[in-house]
């Protein structure tokens, strides 16, 4: 099985969530940092795997927005910051 398409249920803030285990390991980054860069994720999420871009990033955390719902608000991009 691609390690992508693993399904995870996750309880946050007492409610239940199925998530993809890229975007449990993102979820898990970001709730324990103030901030992270897109590099740190990228290093982090996908050890070794040369040449993804930021659109990666960027796509995980959109979907992980939406399934979220509410509690996904709280995660924001600051743009810029150097």
């Amino acid at each position: 099985m691609c390690r992508s398409s693993a399904i995870l249920l996750t309880i946050y803030g007492g409610k239940r969530f199925l998530v993809v285990v890229d975007d449990y390991d993102i979820a898990s980054l970001i709730r324990h940092a103030l901030h992270s860069e897109r590099w740190q994720l990228i290093d982090r999420v996908w050890p070794g795997v040369d040449k993804l871009g930021a659109r990666t990033v960027d796509v995980h955390v959109g979907r992980l927005r939406v399934k979220l719902g509410k509690v996904g608000e709280q995660i924001g991009t600051v743009f810029g910051v150097v």
